[in-house]
């Protein structure tokens, strides 16, 4: 906030970088908030996203020219390529590990995605776009850190050599491409381009030797277009919560199976605690977004599993993370819930505040 005030910014770009800022620090307090609440992830999610809008804000007071966002890129572009080297030589012990080293891979992925914007947005000198990316790239990529870090904590049992999933993730790409097919050929591709965008970029990471993120990234496709079919026509919403009751308790049911397994579902209990707080919100689109999430987190706790029968469970899963011993510096919103993992999308913060800025700063010169 001091650097801003001491910046030659002009009265307009000023105010709304301030309030970028301020709105900033409210998600920061909404993650103190939750964390008293023991929502463990959530606070993660929220710290994230109050991180990505601080580092824009805070790169852009920095770069003066091209030269400055060159080198800007080039770093973050290293960030990328040292974390990836270390990740895809990580040992994967047990399915925790494996699960974890999954959302570690994707979120790789995302941030070189992001960083080729930032690169793009360069090149057509538009700075407010190429540091707005470069920011998003270089917070996903420490969460594809912490995602890691996560794994080794929990890492336990057998070493899970990454080629013996290639026949797995082939069997979900596929049987997700069939669902995909079938419902753009009732809505068309345009309308659903997202879960198009999804799938291809399962096929790359299949392609890329990342089958566990493949699985995964298969997965989120498959359940997202089940969903759609699943609530089609529906905009009563008791039926709907009659619908979201059932996901969550089969959720509940996978969870504790997978412990009884010997398997902490790290994956799964984020997912959990997402779908739970947009079931709490309530109305139509937050029950349906909260019904991917149950689903997400039924379907990573047995992915792996021999079989997925199970007695009847009642009780909540217990929901917790390891002790921290220092604030990770981010964390995960999805698969994120990431934006551009749902068809039910709810745009961070952020992306918003890009959105806005980008019309009003344009480049800067």
């Amino acid at each position: 906030e001091n650097k801003l005030k001491t910046s030659n910014m002009g009265y307009t770009t000023y105010s709304y970088l301030k309030e970028a800022l301020n709105e900033a620090k409210s998600r920061l307090d909404e993650a103190k908030k939750a964390l008293e609440d023991g929502r463990y992830y959530t606070t993660l999610s929220l710290d994230f996203q109050a991180r990505i809008t601080i580092r824009h804000v805070d790169w852009y007071l920095d770069v003066e020219t091209d030269a400055d966002l060159e080198n800007l890129l080039k770093n973050v572009d290293d960030e990328i390529k040292s974390t990836e080297n270390t990740i895809s030589n990580l040992t994967i012990r047990g399915i925790s590990m494996l699960q974890a080293v999954a959302a570690s891979e994707e979120r790789i992925e995302q941030a070189k995605s992001l960083l080729k914007d930032a690169w793009s947005a360069y090149y057509d000198g538009n700075y407010w776009d190429a540091v707005s990316n470069a920011a998003f790239a270089y917070e996903r990529i420490q969460t594809a850190k912490f995602w890691a870090s996560l794994g080794e904590r929990y890492a336990k049992g057998d070493v899970i050599e990454r080629e013996s999933l290639k026949e797995t993730a082939r069997d979900y790409l596929d049987n997700s491409r069939l669902i995909i097919t079938y419902i753009t050929s009732m809505f068309g591709e345009v309308n659903l381009q997202e879960l198009i965008n999804l799938m291809n970029e399962g096929e790359g990471y299949y392609q890329d030797g990342k089958y566990s993120a493949a699985i995964f990234s298969a997965m989120e496709a498959r359940i997202q277009a089940e969903i759609i079919l699943d609530t089609l026509g529906i905009d009563n919403e008791t039926i709907l919560m009659d619908k979201l009751q059932r996901m969550k308790e089969d959720a509940k049911v996978a969870i504790v199976q997978a412990q009884k397994e010997g398997i902490y579902p790290i994956l799964s209990f984020s997912y959990y605690e997402f779908a739970q707080s947009y079931e709490n919100q309530g109305g139509l689109d937050n029950i349906q977004t909260a019904m991917v999430f149950y689903q997400y987190a039924k379907e990573t706790s047995t992915v792996f599993l021999e079989t997925t029968s199970s007695p009847k469970i009642i009780e909540e899963p217990s929901i917790t993370i390891p002790t921290q011993t220092t604030t990770p510096q981010a964390t995960t919103s999805p698969t994120q819930p990431e934006p551009t993992k749902s068809y039910i999308s709810l745009i961070p913060f952020a992306l918003l505040v890009g959105i806005v800025l980008g019309f009003i700063v344009g480049r800067k010169s």
